[in-house]
Protein backbone atom coordinates (compact mmCIF):
# COMPACT_ATOMS: atom_id res chain seq x y z
CA UNK A 1 0.00 0.00 0.00
CA UNK A 2 1.25 3.12 -0.79
CA UNK A 3 1.66 6.43 1.12
CA UNK A 4 -0.58 8.24 -0.50
CA UNK A 5 -3.26 5.40 -0.18
CA UNK A 6 -2.51 5.45 3.77
CA UNK A 7 -2.38 9.10 4.05
CA UNK A 8 -6.24 9.14 2.29
CA UNK A 9 -7.65 6.97 4.48
CA UNK A 10 -5.86 8.26 7.72
CA UNK A 11 -7.59 11.26 6.51
CA UNK A 12 -10.93 10.04 6.21
CA UNK A 13 -10.58 7.91 9.51
CA UNK A 14 -9.93 11.74 11.12
CA UNK A 15 -12.96 12.99 9.47
CA UNK A 16 -15.18 10.22 11.11
CA UNK A 17 -14.07 10.50 14.03
CA UNK A 18 -14.29 14.22 14.38
CA UNK A 19 -17.65 13.48 13.75
CA UNK A 20 -18.01 10.22 16.06
CA UNK A 21 -19.04 7.81 13.33
CA UNK A 22 -18.98 4.45 14.69
CA UNK A 23 -16.43 2.60 12.12
CA UNK A 24 -15.60 -0.63 11.15
CA UNK A 25 -13.04 -2.35 8.91
CA UNK A 26 -13.96 -5.54 6.72
CA UNK A 27 -10.60 -6.90 5.62
CA UNK A 28 -11.53 -8.46 1.84
CA UNK A 29 -9.62 -11.59 0.41
CA UNK A 30 -7.73 -12.51 3.65
CA UNK A 31 -8.12 -16.00 1.43
CA UNK A 32 -5.87 -14.85 -0.88
CA UNK A 33 -3.62 -12.85 1.53
CA UNK A 34 -3.04 -15.85 3.65
CA UNK A 35 -2.86 -19.44 1.77
CA UNK A 36 -3.46 -20.79 5.13
CA UNK A 37 -7.24 -19.79 5.16
CA UNK A 38 -7.43 -19.97 1.47
CA UNK A 39 -7.13 -23.71 2.11
CA UNK A 40 -9.64 -23.85 5.55
CA UNK A 41 -11.22 -21.13 6.12
CA UNK A 42 -12.22 -22.20 9.60
CA UNK A 43 -8.52 -21.31 10.61
CA UNK A 44 -9.49 -17.55 9.72
CA UNK A 45 -9.91 -16.79 13.11
CA UNK A 46 -6.72 -19.03 14.48
CA UNK A 47 -4.08 -17.61 11.84
CA UNK A 48 -1.06 -15.14 13.20
CA UNK A 49 -0.63 -13.77 9.52
CA UNK A 50 -4.32 -12.76 10.16
CA UNK A 51 -3.88 -11.21 13.09
CA UNK A 52 -0.71 -9.70 12.46
CA UNK A 53 -2.68 -8.15 9.24
CA UNK A 54 -5.00 -6.94 12.05
CA UNK A 55 -2.62 -5.32 14.25
CA UNK A 56 -0.96 -3.67 10.98
CA UNK A 57 -4.53 -2.35 9.84
CA UNK A 58 -5.54 -1.00 13.49
CA UNK A 59 -2.17 0.86 13.77
CA UNK A 60 -2.40 2.41 10.20
CA UNK A 61 -6.03 3.89 11.22
CA UNK A 62 -5.05 5.89 14.17
CA UNK A 63 -6.05 2.74 16.74
CA UNK A 64 -9.13 1.72 15.13
CA UNK A 65 -9.73 -1.29 17.83
CA UNK A 66 -9.05 -4.34 16.66
CA UNK A 67 -12.73 -5.89 17.26
CA UNK A 68 -13.72 -2.90 14.46
CA UNK A 69 -11.48 -5.31 12.26
CA UNK A 70 -13.22 -8.11 10.79
CA UNK A 71 -11.25 -10.15 8.07
CA UNK A 72 -13.69 -11.46 5.53
CA UNK A 73 -14.08 -13.77 1.96
CA UNK A 74 -15.60 -12.00 -1.04
CA UNK A 75 -17.68 -13.85 -3.46
CA UNK A 76 -15.63 -13.44 -7.01
CA UNK A 77 -16.55 -16.09 -9.61
CA UNK A 78 -18.98 -18.71 -6.97
CA UNK A 79 -21.85 -19.63 -8.56
CA UNK A 80 -23.63 -20.68 -5.03
CA UNK A 81 -23.53 -19.72 -1.75
CA UNK A 82 -21.12 -20.68 0.98
CA UNK A 83 -21.90 -21.51 4.57
CA UNK A 84 -18.54 -20.54 5.54
CA UNK A 85 -17.91 -17.44 3.35
CA UNK A 86 -21.88 -16.53 4.63
CA UNK A 87 -20.49 -16.54 8.27
CA UNK A 88 -17.72 -14.19 7.64
CA UNK A 89 -19.59 -12.03 5.41
CA UNK A 90 -22.81 -11.83 7.57
CA UNK A 91 -20.49 -11.21 10.70
CA UNK A 92 -18.95 -8.16 9.48
CA UNK A 93 -22.35 -6.81 8.50
CA UNK A 94 -23.86 -7.63 11.80
CA UNK A 95 -21.51 -5.78 13.95
CA UNK A 96 -22.04 -2.62 10.87
CA UNK A 97 -26.16 -2.64 12.18
CA UNK A 98 -25.14 -3.06 16.10
CA UNK A 99 -26.26 -6.89 16.26
CA UNK A 100 -24.48 -8.90 18.57
CA UNK A 101 -25.98 -12.69 17.54
CA UNK A 102 -23.66 -14.79 16.05
CA UNK A 103 -25.56 -17.54 14.92
CA UNK A 104 -26.18 -17.83 11.26
CA UNK A 105 -30.15 -18.03 10.81
CA UNK A 106 -30.55 -14.96 13.35
CA UNK A 107 -27.85 -13.07 11.91
CA UNK A 108 -30.05 -12.84 9.16
CA UNK A 109 -33.41 -12.19 10.83
CA UNK A 110 -31.46 -9.28 13.03
CA UNK A 111 -30.02 -7.64 9.59
CA UNK A 112 -33.83 -7.73 8.02
CA UNK A 113 -35.67 -6.35 11.36
CA UNK A 114 -32.79 -3.66 12.26
CA UNK A 115 -34.78 -0.71 14.18
CA UNK A 116 -32.78 2.45 14.23
CA UNK A 117 -33.41 4.39 17.24
CA UNK A 118 -31.48 7.40 18.49
CA UNK A 119 -29.81 8.29 22.12
CA UNK A 120 -32.80 10.27 22.04
CA UNK A 121 -35.38 8.19 21.96
CA UNK A 122 -36.00 8.94 17.81
CA UNK A 123 -37.28 6.14 15.70
CA UNK A 124 -35.30 6.82 12.52
CA UNK A 125 -37.11 5.33 9.08
CA UNK A 126 -34.00 3.88 8.06
CA UNK A 127 -30.35 2.59 9.33
CA UNK A 128 -27.96 4.14 6.64
CA UNK A 129 -24.73 2.00 6.35
CA UNK A 130 -22.44 3.43 4.02
CA UNK A 131 -19.75 1.63 2.66
CA UNK A 132 -16.36 3.30 1.43
CA UNK A 133 -12.82 1.86 0.16
CA UNK A 134 -10.55 2.42 -2.78
CA UNK A 135 -11.03 1.33 -6.23
CA UNK A 136 -10.14 -2.43 -6.48
CA UNK A 137 -10.65 -3.07 -2.39
CA UNK A 138 -13.31 -5.42 -3.18
CA UNK A 139 -16.25 -2.99 -1.68
CA UNK A 140 -18.46 -4.07 -4.78
CA UNK A 141 -17.86 -7.74 -4.64
CA UNK A 142 -18.25 -7.38 -0.40
CA UNK A 143 -21.86 -6.05 -1.04
CA UNK A 144 -22.98 -8.04 -3.89
CA UNK A 145 -22.50 -11.06 -1.29
CA UNK A 146 -24.00 -9.73 1.35
CA UNK A 147 -27.15 -9.51 -0.99
CA UNK A 148 -26.59 -13.11 -2.22
CA UNK A 149 -26.88 -14.19 1.37
CA UNK A 150 -29.89 -11.91 2.13
CA UNK A 151 -31.82 -12.82 -0.82
CA UNK A 152 -30.73 -16.09 -0.89
CA UNK A 153 -29.38 -15.83 -4.15
CA UNK A 154 -26.51 -14.76 -6.73
CA UNK A 155 -26.45 -11.26 -8.24
CA UNK A 156 -23.96 -10.41 -11.10
CA UNK A 157 -22.02 -6.76 -10.27
CA UNK A 158 -24.07 -5.52 -12.78
CA UNK A 159 -27.05 -3.29 -10.85
CA UNK A 160 -30.28 -5.13 -11.98
CA UNK A 161 -33.34 -3.10 -11.84
CA UNK A 162 -35.00 -2.55 -8.23
CA UNK A 163 -32.15 -5.22 -6.76
CA UNK A 164 -28.57 -4.24 -4.74
CA UNK A 165 -25.93 -4.47 -6.80
CA UNK A 166 -22.55 -2.52 -6.54
CA UNK A 167 -20.20 -1.69 -8.97
CA UNK A 168 -17.44 0.46 -10.22
CA UNK A 169 -18.91 3.82 -10.30
CA UNK A 170 -19.24 7.25 -9.84
CA UNK A 171 -22.34 8.00 -8.19
CA UNK A 172 -24.11 7.96 -5.38
CA UNK A 173 -26.80 5.66 -4.12
CA UNK A 174 -28.68 4.71 -1.22
CA UNK A 175 -30.13 0.60 -1.44
CA UNK A 176 -33.02 -0.35 0.57
CA UNK A 177 -32.69 -4.53 1.21
CA UNK A 178 -35.82 -6.47 -0.11
CA UNK A 179 -35.74 -10.23 -0.65
CA UNK A 180 -36.77 -11.14 -4.09
CA UNK A 181 -40.77 -11.69 -3.85
CA UNK A 182 -41.38 -10.10 -0.35
CA UNK A 183 -43.24 -7.37 0.52
CA UNK A 184 -41.40 -6.39 3.41
CA UNK A 185 -38.29 -3.69 3.12
CA UNK A 186 -35.62 -3.63 5.40
CA UNK A 187 -35.00 -0.75 7.59
CA UNK A 188 -31.26 -0.64 6.76
CA UNK A 189 -29.97 1.32 4.17
CA UNK A 190 -27.02 0.49 2.11
CA UNK A 191 -25.00 3.97 0.52
CA UNK A 192 -22.86 3.38 -1.88
CA UNK A 193 -19.89 5.69 -2.80
CA UNK A 194 -17.55 5.78 -5.70
CA UNK A 195 -14.38 3.96 -5.12
CA UNK A 196 -11.69 6.57 -3.65
CA UNK A 197 -9.07 6.57 -6.23
CA UNK A 198 -5.60 4.67 -5.13
CA UNK A 199 -3.00 7.30 -5.89
CA UNK A 200 -5.13 11.29 -5.80
CA UNK A 201 -2.93 14.14 -5.46
CA UNK A 202 -5.28 15.92 -3.35
CA UNK A 203 -8.16 15.31 -0.58
CA UNK A 204 -10.83 16.71 -2.76
CA UNK A 205 -12.60 12.24 -3.46
CA UNK A 206 -12.31 12.34 0.94
CA UNK A 207 -14.02 15.72 1.27
CA UNK A 208 -16.82 14.62 -1.69
CA UNK A 209 -17.05 11.31 0.76
CA UNK A 210 -17.76 13.47 3.78
CA UNK A 211 -20.47 15.92 2.06
CA UNK A 212 -22.47 12.81 1.56
CA UNK A 213 -21.40 11.33 5.38
CA UNK A 214 -23.22 14.86 6.31
CA UNK A 215 -26.31 14.43 3.86
CA UNK A 216 -25.59 16.90 1.93
CA UNK A 217 -25.31 14.60 -1.44
CA UNK A 218 -28.91 13.55 -2.90
CA UNK A 219 -29.66 9.69 -3.84
CA UNK A 220 -28.30 9.10 -7.53
CA UNK A 221 -26.09 12.22 -7.75
CA UNK A 222 -23.32 11.82 -10.29
CA UNK A 223 -20.00 12.98 -9.14
CA UNK A 224 -17.24 14.19 -11.24
CA UNK A 225 -13.59 14.92 -10.28
CA UNK A 226 -14.35 18.13 -8.58
CA UNK A 227 -15.23 19.07 -5.07
CA UNK A 228 -19.32 18.96 -4.44
CA UNK A 229 -19.48 22.47 -2.68
CA UNK A 230 -22.40 24.54 -1.15
CA UNK A 231 -22.70 26.62 -4.79
CA UNK A 232 -23.20 22.88 -6.42
CA UNK A 233 -26.42 21.92 -8.31
CA UNK A 234 -28.42 19.10 -5.87
CA UNK A 235 -26.76 20.20 -2.66
CA UNK A 236 -28.64 19.53 0.42
CA UNK A 237 -28.05 22.63 2.74
CA UNK A 238 -29.84 21.40 6.11
CA UNK A 239 -29.73 17.61 6.01
CA UNK A 240 -31.62 15.85 8.71
CA UNK A 241 -30.59 12.76 10.40
CA UNK A 242 -32.62 10.37 8.43
CA UNK A 243 -30.13 11.36 5.42
CA UNK A 244 -27.02 11.25 7.14
CA UNK A 245 -24.59 8.27 7.84
CA UNK A 246 -25.51 6.37 11.06
CA UNK A 247 -22.56 4.02 10.63
CA UNK A 248 -19.55 3.50 8.06
CA UNK A 249 -17.58 0.06 6.95
CA UNK A 250 -14.54 0.87 5.28
CA UNK A 251 -13.23 -2.62 3.04
CA UNK A 252 -9.64 -2.70 2.31
CA UNK A 253 -7.95 -5.47 0.49
CA UNK A 254 -5.68 -7.27 2.85
CA UNK A 255 -3.41 -8.64 0.04
CA UNK A 256 -2.08 -4.65 0.68
CA UNK A 257 -2.07 -4.52 4.06
CA UNK A 258 0.01 -7.50 3.60
CA UNK A 259 2.73 -5.70 1.92
CA UNK A 260 2.34 -2.39 3.78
Amino acid sequence: MSDNEKKMLQSLRKGLMRRGIPTYVSLAFIDIACKEVGEDLTKVYYSVLVKDLVLKTSKMLLNLPISNILPVVNYKHQTELDNNMDILLLNAFSRLIGAKERKFKKMKCKIADAAPVTTSGVVLPYYNIFILGQIGSGKSTFFNGINAILTNRMLTTKAEAGEMAFSLTKEFRMYEIKAPGEEKVSSTRICDTFGLKQNADDDTDVRNVLSAINGHVPDKHFFTDDEFHQDSPGYIALPTLENRAHCVGIVIDAQKVSIM
